[in-house]
């Protein structure tokens, strides 16, 4: 076997979160020298469980990675990869995203101000294991306060899950906007003078189907602003 030796400095790939100190199986930076002509190989890495205060939630944290040869153009089983073949660095878990999906939202009558009814959530999906997560809802401003249907998306926010052996943490997750349909719907007023009657003006022979003048004896409240 033709021996070779590396140049660069291993990056190891980012992780999001799984609960779990395990290392990607690869690695960016380094760069294989000493091939025969136009060959080349490529270098995978396995990493040490990471080390460090905090692990495995999210953070940086340190593992020795083992440098592997891989082949490219040329066979790594005609290459034998000189020392170092270990190297100590730092690695990163990153925040796991998670989603809740489409949110219902209660309907509401209009009242003149642009927020929706109250919005429900979907089940929280991505989270690890059996671990559970406080997901919390950012007030919504509609662009209009009128009747109709409005299409938004719903800021949420983290915090730790209820205490316990499944408790997430906030601080290991990202949470994607949940979107929703809100509805505001006509506002319903209450009639005044039940027994009250409309009351039509007599008219002089005009020789059309129209009436006198209307007037009506009902009236309502609740109307927005009265």
């Amino acid at each position: 076997k033709k021996n070779v030796t590396w140049s660069g400095t291993p990056v190891v790939a980012d992780k999001p979160y799984d609960g779990t100190a395990t290392v990607p199986n690869w690695c960016s930076g380094v760069t294989v020298l000493g091939t025969v002509g136009t060959e080349t190989l490529t270098v995978t890495c396995t990493g040490t469980p990471y080390v460090g205060v905090g692990v495995p939630h999210v953070g940086s944290y340190t593992t020795t990675l083992t440098l592997l040869l891989a082949s490219g153009t040329g066979w790594q089983g005609n290459y034998n990869l000189l020392s170092p073949t270990a190297i100590g660095v730092s690695g990163n878990i990153v925040k796991k995203w998670i989603a809740t999906g489409t949110a219902t939202i209660a309907d509401k009558q209009y009242d003149g101000n642009p927020t929706t009814g109250a919005i429900t959530l979907a089940p929280v999906t991505g989270l690890v294991g059996s671990a559970t997560i406080t997901v919390n809802v950012t007030p919504v401003t509609l662009y209009a306060s009128y009747v109709g249907m409005y299409v938004i998306n719903i800021p949420c926010t983290l915090a730790d899950g209820p205490a316990g052996p499944n408790q997430g943490k906030a601080t290991d997750y990202a949470i994607v906007d949940a979107t929703g349909v809100a509805y505001i719907t006509p506002k319903i007023l209450t009639p005044v003078g039940l027994n009250s009657l409309n009351t039509i003006a007599s008219k002089v022979y005009d020789g059309t189907t129209a009436t006198g003048a209307v007037t009506v004896g009902k009236t309502f409240t609740g109307q927005v602003g009265s």
